[in-house]
């Protein structure tokens, strides 16, 4: 019997809904579901795709920013015919030119897609037997317009909201189950409490991000805002940009040490700066032209702690200054 693994990314709708189409597509190849679906975060996708790969016979990668070509290691048993890669993060450009002959490989980083899109997208390729439905359309058309931060579908937001309680696992076992989850009207009960209670988490993260903003006037009317954030990057990236129009959000999470970074499509354009290029200036950052994040380092937050956003702003005013 072919034993086949799903690795995707844990933190986000796209992550689960990408690992929700995979093992319908290893349904319809093989007649039989995955044997290990694993959701891991960037920082720990070595170790996922190694626990993954030990006994695979064919392995799905989805979602995950890899930026070490050199994991192909513990999947080279695998027939490269065997092994799919499909993401949308420009750090992975290095991993994609590395591996053309270890995997068979779906990736767009235009910002026009995100890695539940190119997955639907190449059902015919991947898995010619599997039937597209109106269900699964709604699930890829709440993942678009949740990843790619349009938010016009109100199920990418409440959907995310479940995860961000219930946790990828969670979510995408329900997902499997019963599909129809997709849609707000058939939201299970443990997803019904799961958005009131992320909602309740959400307003108090907003009210944290309002408290502590600083304003920083950069060039033409653009800003940088700076806020401490415990959570909710979009919601309170939306909220900063929508009371800054033109401006970069810049949200500071002190507790698991992380930055994101918010923009709108006029503002990348107008300065040549998306937010992936801001991001980029810190190790490790990386992401899409309107969101994006970098790690803080223990001695950064101490810093922004100790004297506001200077730690990371004059690294950004430089950026700017070339343009």
């Amino acid at each position: 019997m072919r034993k086949v693994s799903i690795v995707s990314h844990r933190a986000d709708l796209d992550g689960v809904a990408s690992a929700v189409l995979a093992s319908e597509f290893v349904m319809s190849r093989h007649g039989v579901p995955p044997d290990k679906v694993i959701f891991a975060d960037y920082e720990d996708a070595k170790t996922a795709i190694a626990r993954a790969a030990i006994d695979a016979d064919e392995l799905w990668i989805l979602d995950l920013s890899i930026r070490e070509p050199n994991i192909a290691e513990f999947f080279k048993h695998i027939p490269h015919d065997s092994v799919f890669y499909f993401d949308h993060h420009n750090s992975s450009i290095p991993t994609i030119e590395a591996w053309n002959d270890k995997a068979s490989i779906y990736f767009d980083d235009s910002g026009n897609y995100c890695t539940a899109d190119l997955l639907y997208e190449a059902a015919g390729n991947v898995a010619p037997s599997f039937v597209k439905t109106p269900v699964y359309d709604q699930l890829v058309a709440a993942t678009h317009s949740r990843d790619l931060w349009i938010n016009d579908v109100i199920e990418g937001s409440l959907l995310t909201d479940a995860i961000a309680i219930l946790g990828a696992q969670a979510v995408y076992q329900e997902l499997i189950e019963q599909p129809s989850s997709a849609f707000e009207s058939k939201f299970p009960r443990l997803f019904q409490e799961a958005v009131v209670i992320a909602d309740n988490q959400r307003g108090a993260a907003m009210a944290m991000a309002n408290n502590t903003k600083m304003v920083i006037p950069i060039k033409d009317g653009c800003s940088l805002v700076y806020c401490i954030t415990n959570g909710y990057q979009s919601e309170v990236g939306h909220m900063i940009l929508q009371q800054y129009p033109g401006s970069y959000a810049i949200m500071l999470n002190l507790s698991n040490l992380t930055a994101s970074i918010r923009c709108d499509k006029s503002t990348a354009t107008n300065n040549g700066i998306g937010a992936n290029s801001i991001a980029s200036l810190f190790s490790g950052g990386g992401g899409h032209p309107y969101a994006a994040g970098f790690p803080l380092s223990a001695d950064m937050s101490r810093v922004i702690l100790q004297n506001g956003c200077m730690s990371t702003h004059n690294a950004i005013v430089k950026l700017f200054n070339k343009r």
